[in-house]
């Protein structure tokens, strides 16, 4: 049976994509205790939401199964994207209170949906180990989705109480609303978000995208800018890029780029900042099928530290 599952193991690898290994490892351990006897895992979180408030701001509750893990932390998760596939999950911030954790959901405009849902992460007994994957101490189980359209959310009185912001990331939180390629990698490594294509962190227009970052040794790097990704229906999807030559310098120093400064692969440049959906932030970038190819793959010293990102009038 461990021969079994190895060869699951190895299967379920090529499929998980970019899972992270908190929510890869349910999968065999799912398997060990079906086919195993294993433990069993803990029960699906119970959650509920409330529309209508007296704020007017909707809100969560997450009540996760304690009895059978430990829970080691709670994420609340939301957007306004109707579109499963391009949408940037917002972290609501959840807190504990008694056994349960709550988040709030403030919106922009009640002109578009609502969308949220839990993750919780128990403590395992002992850590796993995947292939390709670092120690696994936790594992991840979703909450089931919760989605509202704006006629509910106009229907029960919910206020547009939210605020745009021009700040993107401080990196308080590290690479908390990223997803990381390579990241061990130095010619290599990606940093990626879309947190630019939800509207309350979407550039405006006039504005600058400044980058400050601290570099040790002189290096190049290539800001990302992707187009209308899994957004055909509103145009084609297109990928710039900016290729910054980087001086060493011991202090912060801030990039400034406007859209005219991304070139696709035929030389065109972005226009606008409103069709982005993913922002990223690479060593080297190649996309053959486009014509894109990396500058040369070389690294002089650390990985540069990123330390804000933000629009500028």
């Amino acid at each position: 049976m461990k021969c079994a599952r190895l060869t699951i193991l190895s299967l379920l690898f090529v499929s998980v994509g970019r899972f992270i290994p908190e929510v890869a490892v349910t999968r065999p351990l799912w398997l060990d205790h079906y086919l195993q006897d294993g433990p069993a895992l803990p029960e699906t979180p119970k959650s509920a939401w409330q529309l209508a408030t007296a704020d007017g701001v909707p809100a969560i509750v997450v009540t996760p199964d304690a009895a059978s893990l430990p829970i080691a932390r709670v994420d609340i998760c939301y957007s306004v994207d109707p579109d499963p596939r391009a949408r940037f999950w917002r972290d609501a911030g959840a807190r504990k209170n008694g056994d349960i954790w709550e988040a709030k959901l403030p919106v922009l405009s009640t002109d578009q949906p609502l969308f949220a849902f839990a993750n919780v992460y128990h403590t395992l007994p002992k850590a796993e180990s995947l292939p390709h994957m670092r120690e696994i101490k936790e594992v991840c189980l979703s909450s089931l989705l919760h989605n509202a359209s704006s006629a509910e959310l106009k229907a029960s009185h919910v206020q547009a109480s939210d605020e745009t912001s021009l700040l993107i990331d401080d990196f308080a939180r590290d690479w908390h609303d990223w997803y990381r390629l390579n990241a061990e990698h130095k010619p290599f490594w990606q940093n990626w978000t879309r947190k630019i294509t939800d509207p309350k962190w979407r550039g405006p227009d006039n504005a600058a995208l400044a980058i400050t970052l601290t570099m040790s040794e002189a290096n190049t790097i290539s800001i990302m800018a992707i187009e209308n990704e899994w957004r055909s229906y509103r145009g084609p999807k297109k990928t710039f890029v900016c290729v910054q030559d980087i001086p060493a310098h011991a202090e912060p120093q801030t990039l400034a780029l406007s859209p005219s400064d991304f070139k696709d692969a035929d030389g065109n440049t972005l226009t606008s900042w409103s069709q982005l959906d993913q922002l990223g932030l690479c060593a080297s970038y190649e996309e053959r099928a486009r014509g894109i190819q990396p500058q040369p793959t070389q690294w002089n010293g650390n990985f540069p530290a990123f330390h804000r990102i933000e629009w500028r009038h």
